[in-house]
């Protein structure tokens, strides 16, 4: 059974499904969120698809995946890193638009934790380059 799922240390969402007798797990850098979901899922169904009818190309859909390799009729196919986001059918994600770490505000302060262990509050200083 395919799904979308979310993992719970970075809030993005990647693809569960199984190909050739193998469980494949597919990470994007999608947020979690209701319409990321309904697009992983509608690429879902055309890979479930495709899978059934005996069309899948795995490399098509997850060209830098290093899954890519091992399901790929060339032995010297490798490649390393997330799907395509042309796959997705979405642009690829600025920096502007990129999730901030937890921890960390806009502002570029740390933020307050609840633990207290750590210093809180600081603006962060720029390192000097000059020696």
């Amino acid at each position: 059974m395919a799904k979308v799922r979310a993992r719970r240390e970075t809030d993005t969402l990647y693809l569960d499904f199984f190909f050739q007798g193998k469980r494949c797990r597919e990470q994007t850098s999608l947020v979690d969120s209701v319409g990321n979901r309904r697009r992983l899922q509608a690429v879902l169904d055309r890979l479930t698809k495709e899978i059934k009818a005996g069309t899948f190309d795995y490399a098509g859909y997850f060209p830098n995946s290093r899954n890519a390799a091992h399901f790929s009729s060339n032995p010297h196919a490798a490649a390393v890193g997330l799907p395509s986001a042309s796959v997705l059918g979405i642009a690829p994600a600025s920096i502007e638009n990129a999730p901030l770490p937890r921890g960390l505000r806009k502002s570029g302060t740390a933020s307050t934790r609840s633990s207290g262990s750590a210093p809180t509050g600081r603006p962060f200083r720029a390192l000097s380059t000059s020696i």
